[in-house]
């Protein structure tokens, strides 16, 4: 989401440690990113709850017709604008 918010803003974002590593992490693995997501603590919580399906849609990019949109300082999601 951070790549994504970056490369499709006109703005200038100041990014956290945590944000900046993950977004490296993202850069460098993003055809990985199922596999980073399952190996992680809360990838290993679905697992453990059976909700390995749910991680994989997570991993996948585009996959929702949602925009993360920053509104006061708080990240609400909207349906995406269909263009006509």
């Amino acid at each position: 989401m951070i790549d994504c918010l970056i490369s499709g803003s006109q703005g200038t974002f100041i990014l956290n440690d945590a944000a900046k590593a993950a977004n490296a992490l993202y850069r460098k693995n993003s055809e990985n990113a199922f596999d980073i997501l399952k190996s992680s603590y809360v990838g290993q919580l679905f697992d453990k709850h059976s909700l390995i399906a749910d991680l994989e849609l997570a991993a996948q990019i585009g996959s929702l017709d949602l925009v993360p949109e920053l509104v006061d300082g708080r990240i609400e999601a909207e349906l995406k604008r269909q263009e006509t």
